[in-house]
C-alpha cells in the first residue's frame, strides 16, 4: 500500500487499531477486489446452488471501509478522464434546451387550450 493510500484512509476515519495512521509497517496490506458470489471458485453459490444463492460470508467493517475508499478513489480516476465541455459551449447548450421548453410549454398549452374548447363545445 502506497503512503497516499494510507493517509487516505486515515483521513477517510479508517480504524487507527489497524495501525494505519501511526506509521506501523503496511507494506503487506492489501486492499482486495471482492468478487461477485457467482464467479468465486470457492462459494457454495458457484457449484451446488445456482448463481447468487448460498453465500454467506461476513464482510467486516474494514472490508467495507476499503470498498468505500476504493470506489471513491476509481471515482475521482475516472471524473480525471472526463473531457468537460467549455463554459461557452455548455451556456450556449443551456439556453437552447431553456428556448426549446418554453417554445414547447407554450405549444402543448394552445393544444391543451383548443381541445378543452372543443370538448366543451361536443358536449353541449
Amino acid at each position: 500500500m502506497k503512503a497516499a493510500e494510507r493517509s487516505e484512509l486515515c483521513s477517510l476515519g479508517v480504524p487507527r487499531k489497524l495501525g494505519w495512521c501511526s506509521g506501523a509497517n503496511v507494506s503487506e496490506i492489501s486492499l482486495p477486489r471482492l468478487v461477485p458470489p457467482e464467479r468465486r471458485s470457492d462459494s457454495p453459490a458457484a457449484s451446488e446452488n445456482g448463481p447468487g444463492e448460498g453465500d454467506h460470508r461476513m464482510i467486516t467493517m474494514t472490508e467495507r471501509w476499503q470498498q468505500l475508499v476504493r470506489f471513491l478513489r476509481d471515482i475521482r480516476i475516472e471524473v480525471k478522464k472526463v473531457n468537460w465541455p467549455p463554459r461557452k459551449e455548455v451556456v450556449g447548450s443551456t439556453i437552447v434546451v431553456i428556448v426549446s421548453v418554453f417554445i414547447l410549454s407554450f405549444f402543448l398549452g394552445i393544444v391543451d387550450v383548443t381541445l378543452q374548447k372543443l370538448i366543451a363545445y361536443v358536449l353541449r
